[in-house]
């Protein structure tokens, strides 16, 4: 098991910090019964998937993400690359690289990085 509790590594793509509920479904299969998570982080690449469920490291997930700035629900493949069996800085979870995605997937996940970062971002007063 890779735990990257504490170590420092590379990401070719940023991340933004965001709390978002996200369905998680094991595999490719339409009939696994997919659960709740929530994802921490979130780029173009990959994300930050918080949980007590520990999948295989390799093996592929789903993420189903109902965000406001989509229309409808979207859904992401994705690899697990490592494992977080939790610290005081770092909650259980997995990261995960996504896989190769479509174009209306590409635009939506794009649209809502771009609204967590005007969110995150101070208001003019």
């Amino acid at each position: 098991m890779i735990d990257m509790n504490g170590s420092s590594h590379f990401r070719k793509d940023g991340r933004r910090a965001l709390t978002l509920r996200v369905h998680v479904r094991q595999g490719h299969a339409t009939d696994a019964s997919p659960y709740q998570a929530e994802l921490l982080d979130l780029g173009m690449g990959g994300a930050f998937v918080c949980t007590d469920e520990a999948p295989i490291i390799g093996s592929t997930v789903v993420l189903t993400i109902n965000a406001a700035t989509a229309w409808e629900p979207f859904e992401i493949n994705a690899e697990v690359r490592w494992l977080s069996t939790g610290t005081a800085t770092r909650p259980r979870g997995f990261g995960v690289h996504f896989l190769p995605i479509g174009s209306t997937e590409a635009a939506a996940l794009y649209d809502l990085i771009q609204a967590i970062g005007f969110s995150a971002s101070p208001l003019d007063t």
